[in-house]
């Protein structure tokens, strides 16, 4: 009995050693590669684009279907939507979807319903995944072009994540194109061909506010006596 209790102790303390490891270094790793930095400050990109909702990506993706008995499959063209949004403060949240839309009529996703879910309760589930989960970061404006850089997956406990930027030019108030992509990740740098879309503006009812988990981390900010407490 003694000795069960040793082990399941030691191999609590082993876990969370490890747990404790992998935070200090994906932060020192992400703070390496990850160029920006956070002030708060409005960037007035209102004044060149709309930015009171988001923007929709449609992106070609080949999927694999297989049949029941897994004999068989074949290839279905099929089109994603990346939404992305550019906040005032500068941040930019990339990759969000509606993850309820199972709970939708007709299982069809709503992106303004998923918003005003966050607004109603916004200390519940579905604010803290949009929070936690997609993928965020910083822009910066020059001219005409967008610069954004950006972190994914922030998890405590995850060790792998990935960081990339990704410019945008501005088309007019409601479009936007790519015309740049990078790695930030050493170990994600290898040689590859990227495709550019286009990006159309959806307005909303409401936009969540920009309070993700990066800003809870000092790297993030141009000066740490901005944090809020």
């Amino acid at each position: 009995m003694v000795n069960n209790v040793y082990k399941i102790t030691s191999l609590i303390v082993i876990i969370f050693l490890l747990q404790t490891c992998y935070v200090f270094m994906n932060t020192h790793q992400q703070k390496q590669v990850f160029e920006y930095c956070y002030d708060g400050e409005n960037l007035k990109l209102e004044e060149l684009l709309n930015i009171n909702g988001y923007f929709e990506f449609k992106v070609p993706y080949v999927r694999t279907v297989t049949t029941p008995n897994k004999n068989l499959s074949h290839s279905l063209p099929v089109t994603l939507n990346e939404n992305l949004i550019f906040f005032k403060d500068g941040t930019v949240c990339d990759g969000f979807y509606d993850f309820e839309k199972e709970l939708r009529p007709d299982s069809l996703p709503n992106i303004n319903l998923l918003f005003n879910e966050i607004k109603n309760n916004p200390n519940g589930k579905v604010s803290k995944i949009f929070k936690n989960v997609f993928r965020w970061g910083i822009y910066k404006l020059t001219g005409d072009t967008i610069k954004a850089q950006f972190i994914h997956h922030t998890s405590r406990l995850d060790v792998y994540w990935t960081a990339y930027e990704i410019w945008y030019k501005i088309i007019d108030r409601n479009n936007i194109k790519e015309i740049f992509k990078k790695t930030l990740n050493k170990r994600d740098q290898v040689i590859r061909k990227y495709e550019y879309y286009e990006g159309k503006f959806i307005p909303t009812d409401y936009l969540p506010p920009s309070d993700c988990r990066l800003k809870n981390y000092k790297w993030f900010w141009c000066e740490t006596k901005k944090i809020k407490k």
